[in-house]
């Protein structure tokens, strides 16, 4: 059975896309490969992450509209949870064009996705985006405030992001050089708060988002799905939004 990955997709995708195929023939394409193979495990939900590796520049270079190349990923994702059963929804997307990125930064391309795709970066706009748009809410009054950003309703969040190194639940005073995990400490984090957003900056530009309410990750840290200290690895995270 052969092993469909987002790289062949991509590959596969990008050679139609040179050669003019309507978006019909790519759809149908899609739909075979799919039904014939199998997703690479740390990737098999992320079809959005054809969208982060062609970008919207490539799209246009390609002389397929954006309008079009979101009906076919639509078709895609469709495709994906109807033939696998095992594609991880998201409540939504955080989309951003990064050849106007570029543009206004004056910096290369891959420049602003190796900055959006940085875990240690990346989270100060992503916080913001969040707290406007999705929670019509605002930020912590402080970077102390043991939570991240506030809801319409005054409840508290943390903001987390799937990285290619993984993701976290634990207070970030217990992760780094010289610091170690609490359990206690852990714990009452998920009393205080509301729940996480999580989201998968590997497939920027258009990054899928999920509200996780505290008690779900409470449940996972129950029943050792969060390892020793809370930290996971990409794949293993994926795995759960998959369970959501």
């Amino acid at each position: 059975m052969e092993l469909i990955t987002s790289e062949v997709l991509t590959d596969r995708i990008r050679t139609y896309l040179q050669h003019q195929a309507s978006l019909k023939e790519l759809v149908e394409w899609a739909e075979n490969a799919m039904m014939d193979g199998t997703f690479e495990e740390t990737e098999n939900y992320a079809l959005r992450d054809i969208t982060g590796r062609l970008g919207v520049a490539d799209v246009k270079a390609f002389r397929l509209s954006e309008d079009d190349f979101e009906q076919f990923l639509s078709q895609l994702e469709h495709t994906g949870r109807k033939e696998n059963g095992n594609v991880a929804t998201a409540n939504g997307l955080l989309k951003w064009d990064i050849l106007q990125i570029a543009e206004a930064l004056k910096i290369p391309q891959d420049d602003v996705r190796d900055y959006f795709t940085d875990g240690r970066r990346v989270p100060f706009l992503l916080e913001r985006r969040i707290a406007y748009e999705i929670l019509n809410g605002s930020l912590a009054s402080s970077e102390g405030a043991g939570y991240d950003v506030l809801d319409s309703d005054g409840r508290k969040w943390e903001v987390r992001s799937v990285s290619r190194g993984g993701i976290y639940f634990c207070p970030s005073y217990m992760v780094g050089s010289g610091r170690h995990f609490e359990e206690d400490g852990f714990l009452q984090k998920l009393d205080e708060i509301a729940g996480y957003i999580v989201s998968d900056i590997q497939c920027f530009p258009s990054v899928p988002y999920w509200q996780i309410p505290a008690d779900t990750v409470r449940a996972w840290w129950s029943q050792g799905q969060l390892g020793k200290s809370s930290k996971i690895s990409r794949a293993k995270a994926l795995s759960l939004l998959r369970s959501l």
